[in-house]
């Protein structure tokens, strides 16, 4: 789907791709489900039901303490941000983003070691998205 990213199954239908790139920010990762089109809303936990999910296809440190920072969520965009420590002390920021078409809708939640990374690779996937499907 993109270039230099590689994907990875995990269950519930759930893409994981991780960056391969030897340009990739340390720990980059991108997360999205395809959902029906409709009044955009997840089920209360599924976020982090998907990120356990990834950490576990990628046999990556769980998550031990997070917090969501930056402000509230710009609707229009779907961005915001957080950080969060993992159980071997990494610190990881987030940022989510939303893709849809008139078939399909998803939220993309991007992982990486450093915030600006992690804007820049939600916004990558949801062009990808957008072009692709």
């Amino acid at each position: 789907m993109v270039d230099g990213w590689r994907h990875v199954n995990a269950p519930d239908d759930l893409h994981v791709y991780v960056c391969v790139s030897i340009s990739c920010v340390e720990r980059s990762i991108v997360m999205f489900r395809f959902m029906e089109p409709g009044p955009p809303a997840v089920a209360p936990g599924q976020f982090h039901r998907w990120e356990k999910a990834a950490r576990e296809a990628l046999l990556m440190a769980p998550q031990i303490e997070g917090t969501f920072a930056g402000g509230p969520m710009d609707l229009a965009t779907w961005r915001s941000h957080g950080s969060a420590m993992t159980a071997n002390g990494a610190i990881e920021h987030y940022t989510p983003g939303f893709a849809k078409s008139a078939k399909w809708q998803t939220y993309v939640i991007s992982i990486s070691s450093n915030q600006s990374a992690s804007d820049g690779n939600a916004a990558l996937f949801e062009e990808a998205l957008k072009a692709n499907r």
